[in-house]
């Protein structure tokens, strides 16, 4: 049976526009549409997605999963995506995960079923049960940013550290902190003086802090600060790390550090406030909560 490729080259026009007329949707001339009907017709192809789900048990429609949608390399490829399968007549289903819970249900109790003709999973690394849960609906699956021997896979660009820095964040985000560390590691190969660095060092850090690794967290984040001296981020996050393990009088530094760069970050204003808690200088605790107040009221 033609696809709706050939009823576009039939009716000269784009295979978009070819999905919006048989879907009665807005924008296409009448001229066009009966053009386009007429097409179909003469290669019996399928009038309305209802008919062709009832021919071919079909849903014309592809799911994309993905555990965030507005950072720069998401966004890039659920807009590819669209746009390919758009052109192809088909519409995207899109299941944005940013919790472990939901995550759990899409997979668990399989939510894909029946709803999508086919899968792809955007830089969210299934564990082996979550892919015998994927691979039992029977539907094909592409794998981007990850490779596995059962599905067809796209893995990134070797030389874009956005990329790199993106997959580290997903690892990060879904607890494979190793993975995320090994990601981190690789962005650095490709470019370790671009600006995205300062997050990659960040989240290295935080990895190695979440395996019980403190002192190597504190390192990544020393190195972290030699590479880029005024983010006050480093600083804080380090003096994070350096209080949860009994390091005071560096975390202490660490927090000034961070105010002296950006003298409104509320969060080291916080951590100075529960560092002098913990020495017992009661002035200075109160003085330090006040300034965090004053800059962050809606906390209360």
């Amino acid at each position: 049976m033609a696809g709706i490729k050939e009823v576009a080259e039939e009716a000269g026009v784009s295979t978009a526009t070819v999905s919006r007329a048989l879907r009665g949707l807005h924008h296409v001339n009448q001229q066009t549409r009966a053009k386009i009907i007429a097409a179909a017709e003469k290669l019996n192809y399928p009038l309305t997605p209802e008919r062709s789900s009832a021919t071919n048990g079909r849903t014309n429609s592809v799911g994309v999963v993905a555990p965030y949608i507005s950072r720069w390399y998401f966004s890039q490829v659920i807009s590819g995506a669209e746009q390919a399968l758009r052109e192809a007549g088909l519409d995207l289903l899109l299941y944005n995960f940013s919790q472990m819970k939901g995550r759990e249900r899409l997979f668990q109790h399989q939510l894909l079923k029946g709803r999508v003709d086919a899968l792809i999973v955007i830089s969210l690394p299934p564990t082996e049960e979550e892919f015998d849960s994927m691979l039992s609906l029977g539907i094909p699956i592409a794998l981007v940013g990850m490779d596995h021997e059962k599905c067809a896979s796209i893995k990134i660009d070797d030389e874009n550290i956005s990329a790199w820095y993106e997959k580290a964040l997903s690892y990060y985000a879904w607890g494979k902190y190793q993975e995320a560390i090994d990601a981190s590691k690789q962005a650095k190969k490709v470019d370790p003086e671009s600006e995205t660095m300062k997050q990659v060092y960040m989240i290295e850090a935080n990895s190695w802090d979440d395996l019980g690794e403190a002192g190597k967290a504190i390192d990544i984040y020393e190195k972290g600060i030699e590479a880029f001296p005024e983010y006050h981020m480093l600083y804080f996050n380090k003096g994070i790390t350096e209080i949860q393990n009994d390091r005071l009088e560096d975390c202490n530094e660490s927090f000034k550090k961070a105010i002296e760069l950006e003298p409104d970050h509320s969060g080291s204003y916080n951590g100075l406030a529960v560092y002098n808690s913990i020495e017992g200088n009661k002035i200075p605790k109160i003085f330090m909560l006040a300034r965090y107040l004053i800059i962050s009221p809606n906390v209360l």
